[in-house]
Parts: structure tokens; sequence; C-alpha cells
């Protein structure tokens, strides 16, 4: 009986192990290890690599959230591919990838690396993919647009006066570095494709007709005006959508002009599992009313705009911090009012974005008003200047003028490209 008993319990005991062996495989399976054998399968497809060394206590710490990430990519059903590196062993390719400490998480997405440093959680790295996904898409729908015969017209400060002298333009001011913009490009081609006959649709790239924007006081991209006659009527000030635009200009024209609005299907992602929506479908008429700047920055940190007081200077905020240095480039002054040396440097700060906002964006951050960012980003004297490229950000350490903040942005750009082209190469 006793003998019985015991074989019983073995038996329990070896399927419970059975099971856990089982569990602990399945959960293994769900990161890949990579080697110097299976690397190149990182050239296909979209990766997200942990480089790690087993005696880093960051690198211990992280590897069950690594492995809680890979599980909820597995759930998704998300097209992303979860790895890690042993960097003890896989000395070489760690080697090549200039790696300066552990763990390091690296994104590849169509060959292209991007070094990822923000918080890790799992809500966090989902977001960050999300974001480069959806980039991606835009590019790619950019990249198609650019393939097709264009109805906008394009303006500078030769034809401005001439295009916008007779009939009805709508007009958007933009910067090619900025996201918002390239969203509304999308949508601009579809007005103008719909609305040829009643109007015309044009768009004007502040950062290489500067002067135009500085006449017409853009200080937010993309910013959307309707001139009637060669006269700006009004600013746009509504949601971007299909049918907030065409009711500005039925604002104005109607009963002299019978649009009729033809709602094209939304613009959205192109992956079904990270479907976003990235035109509004809620039309919102134009209004009237004057508004002051601080309702208009309100409204601006709300889209993702950036306001500016001085010409191109961006004022960033705790609403648009993210989202303007995950892209870049972009030169940040850290600056406090009080500070001396800050109100001495304005005057060059707001020439260097006049002069190169065509190269970098130029941008700078009240540290009395949004202490914590200043905080996180090691900000410990005013003023302090960082350049930022995809989330990445340069410290800069040179004297205050403008020809030094251009050769510093310019060669760190230059070191950048030189990196990703070798990373590149790599592959």
């Amino acid at each position: 009986m006793i003998y019985s008993l015991l074989f019983l319990l073995t038996l329990v005991n070896c399927q419970q192990e059975d099971e856990r062996s089982q569990e602990e495989e399945e959960q293994i399976s769900a990161v890949i290890e990579i080697s110097a054998v299976n690397y190149t399968l990182t050239s296909q497809g979209d990766w997200f690599i942990m480089f790690y060394a087993p005696w880093s206590g960051y690198s211990v710490r992280l590897l069950p959230l690594w492995l809680e990430f890979a599980q909820v990519i597995q759930i998704e059903e998300i097209p992303l591919k979860i790895a890690k590196i042993d960097c003890t062993v896989e000395k070489e390719t760690c080697a090549s990838l200039s790696l300066i400490g552990y763990p390091t998480l690296i994104l590849y997405m169509d060959s292209i690396t991007t070094v990822y440093s923000g918080i890790r959680s799992i809500e966090t790295l989902l977001n960050y993919y999300h974001d480069k996904n959806i980039r991606r898409d835009l590019r790619k729908a950019e990249v198609e647009q650019s393939l097709l015969p264009t109805n906008v017209i394009t303006l500078n400060i030769t034809n401005f006066d001439s295009e916008t002298l007779t009939g009805t333009v709508l007009v958007m001011f933009y910067a090619p570095w900025c996201k918002h913009s390239a969203k509304l490009s999308i949508l601009w081609e579809e007005i103008a494709r719909t609305q040829k006959p009643s109007f015309k649709t044009a768009k004007l790239d502040c950062t290489s007709q500067s002067s135009l924007c500085q006449k017409y006081e853009i200080r937010s991209y993309p910013t959307v005006k309707l001139f009637i006659s060669g006269n700006p009527k009004e600013t746009y000030r509504g949601e971007r959508t299909y049918e907030g635009y065409i009711n500005l200009v039925i604002h104005y024209l109607n009963p002299q002009l019978n649009l009729e609005i033809q709602t094209p299907p939304s613009i959205v992602n192109t992956n079904p599992k990270l479907n976003r929506e990235m035109v509004s479908p809620s039309p919102q008429p134009p209004g009237k009313s004057p508004v002051n700047l601080n309702i208009l920055k309100e409204q601006a940190s709300t889209n993702g705009e950036s306001i500016s007081d001085e010409d191109h200077v961006i004022v960033l905020n705790s609403e648009n911090w993210e989202e303007m240095i995950s892209e870049g480039p972009i030169l940040v002054k850290f600056f406090a009012p009080w500070c001396g040396h800050c109100k001495a440097l304005a005057p060059t700060w707001k020439a260097l974005a006049s002069k190169y906002s065509n190269i970098v964006a130029v941008a700078k951050l009240d540290c009395t008003l949004y202490s914590e960012i200043c905080a996180k980003q090691g900000v410990v004297a005013y003023p302090t200047i960082k350049l930022y490229i995809e989330g990445k950000d340069y410290l800069y350490k040179g004297i205050r003028d403008i020809k030094a903040f251009a050769n510093f942005v310019e060669s760190t750009m230059l070191e950048e490209i030189s990196s990703n082209d070798e990373k590149k190469s790599e592959l």
C-alpha cells in the first residue's frame, strides 16, 4: 500500500514538472535567442532586440519584463519579433554596434535601427513601436502620393502673389520636419483632387520661404489660411478634417459658390493590428471670434502643434515635449526667464531659428514652468543646449553664436547618418 502511494505521488510530481517545463519552454520561445548564425534574420521584418550581459544587474532586472513584453506581442498578434543577444557570448556582433551599456534596446524596421531610450515598461515599448509603425506608413503614403500627379500648387516667393491674386486659394503653411504637416499633406491632395474646379489648394514650405511665413505671421505648423482675391480672410482653427476645410470655404463664398462636400474615406494605418484613424471624421465650422495667445497655446498643445513667439522658435511644453524630441532633429534651449545669460542668448536663438529652420527645428523650454522635464534631462544650469535626433540627445558645450550652433548641428547629424549607414552595411 505504501509503495502504491509513493508510486502515485511520483507520477503526480513528474506530471507537474512536465507541465512546468512545458510552460517554461513556451515562455522562452516567446523571446528569440539571437547569435551570429541567425543575426541576418533581423534584416527582414520588424525586430525589437535586447542586448544584454548576464553580469549586468539592470539586464537581469529587465529580462522578466522583456519576456512579458514578448508574450503580449504574441497574444496581440503584432508583427514584431522580440529577441535578445547575450553580448558576453556574441562579442563581435555587439562590438560592431558600438554599444555603450547594458541593456541596450534596439528596434529594427526595414533594416533601419533606432535605439530605444525611453521608460522601460510594456506600455511605453508598445507605444514606441506603434508610433514608429505609423510614421513608416506615412512615409510610404507620401512616396505613393509623390508618384501621382498632384493638384496641389507649390507656392514660393516668385509665384505667391500671382497664384493668390484671383479666385479662392486654400494655403497650407508647413515644415517638412513636422509630423502633423506630413499627415495633413495626404488629406491636402484629396481636397485638391475633389475640389479643383471650385477653388485652388496650395502649400508653402516655411523652411525655404521664411519671408512669406513671417509676413503672414505663421507661428505653428501646419497653418491653413484662406485667401480670396489676394487677401488673407481667415486662419483656420478647427479640427483637421476634410469637412472642416470645405466648411471654411463655404462660410465665405456661399451662396456665391455651390460646393458639394465629397467626403473621402478616412486615412488609416495600413496595418490592421495597429489600426489608428489619422483624420477625425467630425467636422468643425470655422469661428470668427478673435483668439488670444493663451487660448491659442492651449489649442496648440491639444492638437500637438508648437506655438512660437519668436518667429521660428518652437515653444515646448509638457504636451508636445515627447512628440517633438522623438522625431528631430530639434535643438532645444533650456532656460529660465530670470537668467541673464538666457536673455543675452535670445536674439541669437531667434536668428538661428530664422536662418537654419530648413536644417533643424529650433526650440526652447522654460524650466520654471516645466521643472520635471528639465530635471529628467539633467539640466543643472541655464541656458543648457541639447540636440535631439529621434529621442537621442547630444549636449552642446561650445561658444554661443550662430555659426558654432550650426556647425554643431551639421556635424552631429552627419555622424548620426554615418553611424546609421554603417549599421545598415553591417546588416
